[in-house]
């Protein structure tokens, strides 16, 4: 079986990345035009460990207005830049923050009486831990780099990464010790003997006086 050509494994993947992204556009801009939305509600159905800070959190008008401002804007950034395909990887951090939260409000377990998600319950497993999961492969995937905005964003980088030079994978090798070999029981080669001062000068006196040449030497 043939590996899938490049050119649709990153198609794929880019198609994955509107359609997160969409969502959580689509979430953040539909919140933005209700009038008087707030995650209240959602807030007070809450039921599980947490439920006393979700709880807290509802009841003080303050710490809501803020919850409500992050939660809005943070789904339209976080769709907006899957969309175009730029930060990728924070993006998906951050959207993986938000649905987590979501989930650890009102998490999908049969028994706790929940209200939330109307879906119905899926024993821990609902559409935000799947959209969790969907937006870990995009950050480890770096989806941004498919068909999107990162490609330009992180070019520098990248051409620095290819133009540096590559390091030595390893080291040299050293020469053989023959100390160590004769502890291992093997026995080490002779080195070459190599010819001394004297020695050299006798054997050019012997030649000059062979020849009657070096007589006075």
């Amino acid at each position: 079986m043939t590996n899938p050509p490049r050119t649709l494994q990153a198609s794929v993947i880019a198609l994955l990345r509107m359609a997160v992204g969409w969502h959580f556009l689509y979430e953040g801009i539909a919140k933005l035009l209700t009038p008087n939305w707030s995650a209240a509600g959602y807030l007070d159905a809450s039921r599980w460990v947490f439920a006393g800070f979700f709880h807290w959190v509802s009841a003080t008008p303050g710490i809501l207005k803020v919850v409500d401002f992050i939660n809005i804007w943070a789904l339209i950034g976080v769709g907006l830049a899957l969309m175009l395909g730029a930060f990728t990887t924070a993006a998906s951090v951050v959207g993986m923050a938000l649905v987590m939260a979501y989930w650890l409000a009102n998490p999908p377990l049969a028994g706790l009486g929940l209200t939330v998600p109307t879906e119905g319950s899926y024993v821990l497993v609902d559409k935000n831990v799947v959209e969790f999961f969907g937006l870990a492969s995009l950050a480890v995937l770096q989806a941004g780099r498919c068909f999107g905005l990162d490609t330009l964003i992180f070019r520098d980088k990248v051409a620095s990464r290819e133009l540096a030079p590559a390091k030595p994978s390893a080291a040299a090798p050293l020469l053989p010790n023959p100390a160590a070999k004769a502890s291992e029981g093997v026995p080490a080669s002779p080195l070459p003997e190599l010819p001394t001062l004297s020695r050299s000068r006798s054997n050019l006196q012997g030649f000059f006086d062979k020849d009657g040449i070096g007589a006075d030497l």
